[in-house]
């Protein structure tokens, strides 16, 4: 098409002339359905046609503007010449100066269901990984990557605008209607988008629309056509329900926030998981937590209460289990049988949908983050805290969803504090034999989700120190059953791997040092008074002569055999027959030399039976390797090197 914008024209004076809309509609359609094919200046000549004949004529915004923001939209993602700032590309300003005429000279409702139907399709940028050859310059490479996420950025901004001002200019004395609207499609988007709706960029353009939101005007011939007292009924159910939308768009944007950087989220309350330093442009992401704690307050959001009311309901749903739970896998099925058979629409009407996720992160965060102060009115027994906690977390063992570690993480940063906080009583209630079966359930649950994603390297290693830490407030035939359970099942390496050296700090250390090593946990206090606890502590008498040694797990025969068992399914699987050594699967065998090397406490026949099996298999596979001249990857050579060393120090210890 030689003149397109020209074209346009052509066909508005035609249409003026006999009033079809439809077929002007029908050309434009035509032209811009497909931004590709024009060059850069014909394509701002079109949006500059079109945001003339809209300013200038309101009739036809009025017949065409259901249609013309989603062929505006489109003209973002054609190939336009690269700028490296945003404000500088010519088409940013065409499509800002549409915006704001339709936002102004649009029809209200109309407007808001098309931005709404563009929002809830949404999907997210593209990766671009190949570059043309013509752009060299790396400041030029890097726009030229960022530009899908600018132009979401764009799109999604302009649309959230469009819809804040609409919503205001509707009359209606039904408002939760067209904010329903809003709402469904944010939480599609949430949905279609999955990698962009935990971003900054859309946690702060949700959290003003949340801030600044003005309802639709009732129309003035209401106050005509309805009697006072049912219009005042309609008024007070109305607040009710734009309350309870509110509250759940925000309980949604919450634990998208907490996904957008979760591993600084976590270090930011407990910095003792994190390898190496927060970057100082995270600092970004944590005035944004500090936001929605202080929104959350502003919207009289009861995080505290909202959280006991939830734990004691999850209380009820463990008494009302119809059979003893006896295994873990009871347990499981229960949990998920309560998960399946609830939802927002069987909760009572007077409770606010936020979700348990929202609310724990909410409530670490601002206490131990923002100072908030978001105390509980009641004690929390520690076993309600583990069966809520099982409630929450276990179902999302059956789809793992990375957003909610923090969450988790806190929960159970949460646990620890509580039992802190009265160790005397949650010594009793951790040992009580009913009560065991939760405790193993909870940690096969929690570790499980935390350690499922390799990459996830802050929650592998804040699983490790929850562990130790927990695993010393336990009776010793849990602590024991646990750690047998998780060493014989557990298919993630490298937990186990840790739970090695855990288990060898418990069968080494006498429980009178309980505070040994347990230091990750002191800047944090469950009654947020841990000054004046310091300070108090200065006038105490001296501390007690310490009692007599007692290990947190005896290494008994019996248990020494399992250990020496387990090493052994570790030499089947590294060396499956004599000519194979699969140094990949060496961890969890290097571990338990270790272990054993370093307890000096086994069978000697036992374990010097065993090196020698070890260094036999080793020669045969390098004997193995040279026959068929073949070399070794130098990752097998430092394998092999490790092996060696470590049963050296083995035999030495067994002398």
């Amino acid at each position: 098409m030689e003149n397109p914008a020209q074209c346009i024209l052509e066909a508005y004076k035609d249409c003026k002339i006999d009033g079809d809309y439809i077929s002007f509609m029908t050309i434009l359609d035509e032209v811009i359905q497909d931004w590709s094919p024009y060059e850069d200046k014909d394509k701002i000549e079109i949006m500059d046609t079109i945001n003339n004949l809209i300013e200038k004529d309101s009739e036809l915004l009025g017949e065409i503007g259901w249609d013309l923001p989603n062929l505006i939209f489109s003209a973002l993602d054609a190939n336009w010449k690269l700028e490296i700032s945003l404000s500088k590309q010519p088409e940013t300003k065409a499509f800002w100066k549409f915006c704001n005429l339709m936002a102004s000279k649009g029809e209200p409702k109309e407007l808001l269901l098309s931005c709404t139907e563009i929002l809830s399709n949404l999907k997210n940028p593209i990766s671009i990984t190949k570059v043309p050859i013509e752009i060299v310059n790396p400041t030029d490479i890097a726009a030229y990557k960022e530009k899908p996420l600018k132009n979401f950025a764009l799109k999604f901004h302009a649309l959230m605008q469009i819809i804040q001002c609409c919503l205001p200019n509707i009359e209606t004395i039904y408002p939760s209607k067209y904010l329903s609207i809003v709402i469904t499609s944010l939480s599609n988007f949430f949905l279609s988008a999955p990698k962009v709706a935990n971003h900054l960029i859309v946690i702060r353009r949700v959290y003003t629309f949340l801030r600044d939101y003005m309802p639709p005007k009732i129309p003035t011939s209401a106050l005509k056509d309805i009697n006072l007292q049912d219009l005042k009924k309609i008024s007070e159910d109305e607040k009710y329900l734009q309350r309870k939308l509110l509250c759940f768009l925000f309980s949604l944007t919450v634990d998208n926030f907490f996904a957008s950087s979760p591993g600084y989220l976590l270090g930011k309350i407990f910095p003792s998981a994190l390898i190496g330093e927060i970057p100082p442009e995270v600092e970004k992401t944590f005035e944004m937590g500090d936001r929605l704690v202080s929104m959350s307050l502003s919207m009289d959001i009861d995080i505290s209460q909202l959280l006991i009311d939830q734990i004691d309901e999850s209380i009820e749903l463990f008494k009302s289990s119809p059979s003893r739970l006896s295994s873990t896998e009871d347990v499981l099925k229960f949990v998920i049988e309560i998960f399946n058979n609830s939802s927002f629409r069987n909760k009572l009407p007077k409770e606010l949908p936020i979700s348990s996720t929202a609310l724990i992160s909410l409530y670490i965060y601002g206490n131990y983050s923002c100072d908030a102060n978001l105390p509980f009115n009641k004690k929390i027994e520690i076993i309600n805290l583990i069966k809520f906690q099982l409630q929450t977390f276990l179902p999302l063992n059956i789809k793992f969803d990375p957003g909610k570690l923090v969450s988790v993480s806190y929960a159970m940063i949460w646990l620890i504090l509580s039992i802190e906080s009265d160790k005397a009583n949650a010594h009793l209630v951790l040992s009580k034999p009913e009560n065991e079966i939760f405790i193993l359930t909870y940690l096969q649950n929690v570790i499980s989700i935390l350690v499922s994603d390799p990459y996830f390297i802050t929650f592998n290693r804040f699983s490790a120190i929850f562990t130790a830490r927990f695993l010393k407030y336990l009776p010793e035939r849990i602590s024991w059953k646990f750690i047998l359970d998780t060493l014989k099942n557990c298919p993630f390496d490298s937990y186990v791997v840790y739970l090695v050296k855990i288990f060898q700090d418990l069968t080494t250390k006498d429980k009178f040092l309980a505070n040994d090593n347990l230091s990750d946990f002191e800047n944090l206090s469950i009654n947020d008074n841990s000054k004046e606890n310091n300070e108090s502590t200065e006038t105490l008498p001296k501390s007690l002569p310490p009692r007599p040694n007692t290990k947190y797990i005896n290494l008994t025969v019996d248990r020494q055999i399992e250990i020496l068992n387990l090493l052994d399914d570790e030499i089947k699987l590294v060396f499956p027959n004599s000519s194979v050594f699969d140094s990949l699967k060496c961890s969890k065998l290097l571990a338990y030399l270790s272990f054993i090397t370093n307890l000096k406490s086994f069978d000697k026949e036992s374990v010097n039976r065993r090196v020698s099996q070890i260094s036999y298999l080793l020669s045969l596979n390098v004997k193995a390797t040279k026959e068929k001249g073949e070399t070794q990857t130098q990752s097998q050579r430092q394998t092999i090197l490790q092996l060696l060393s470590q049963l050296d120090k083995m035999e030495k210890a067994y002398i």
